[in-house]
């Protein structure tokens, strides 16, 4: 158990840490996404120059969520319920450690619009997680309760019938 326990605190320290770990200035980063053959992604946050999409998706975190599947119809409200749906759980499976995790997500939908090469949708999480504190075998004791917090965070998703791009706005680190 105590290596559970100090398994949690480290992943707890990364989760806390990843946001101050950044550069400042430059164009977006993106996060596990496809690039173009051009090196960026198919339209900046800021509005660069449109390409296709590269018909993959980023690598998705492990744990008890699964990607969303991408809706059939796409629409301005559809690929803003995917994309909300598709970042809520991104979140939860990063902050997840354990059975004994409590994940609390609030996301919301800043912007949605159609493009020329599918859906623009901007997406806010704040969420925290807390693991531990159950008790440990063969004792009196507890292990150790670990809380994590994710800041508000902002992504642009690009969605289209078989592609989604995830990265950070421009100057978002």
């Amino acid at each position: 158990m105590r290596h559970r326990a100090l398994h949690a605190v480290l992943f707890a320290a990364l989760v806390v840490s990843a946001g101050c770990l950044g550069t400042s200035g430059g164009s977006p980063t993106p996060t596990a996404s496809p690039t173009t053959p051009h090196g960026s992604p198919s339209e900046s946050p800021t509005g660069g120059p449109l390409t296709p999409l590269p018909d993959s998706t980023p690598a998705f975190p492990d744990g008890p969520k699964e990607r969303p599947a991408i809706p059939d119809e796409l629409s301005t409200a559809t690929a803003a319920s995917f994309a909300k749906t598709h970042e809520r759980r991104w979140v939860y499976n990063t902050l997840y450690g354990g059975p004994s995790s409590d994940v609390s997500i609030e996301c919301s939908v800043d912007s949605a619009a159609r493009v020329s090469v599918g859906y623009r949708v901007v997406v806010s999480c704040t969420a925290s997680a807390t693991t531990g504190g159950e008790p440990l075998p063969n004792s009196t004791a507890t292990s150790t309760v670990v809380h994590a917090d994710w800041f508000t965070q902002t992504f642009v998703y690009l969605v289209d019938e078989d592609s989604v791009v995830r990265q950070r706005p421009a100057g978002d680190r």
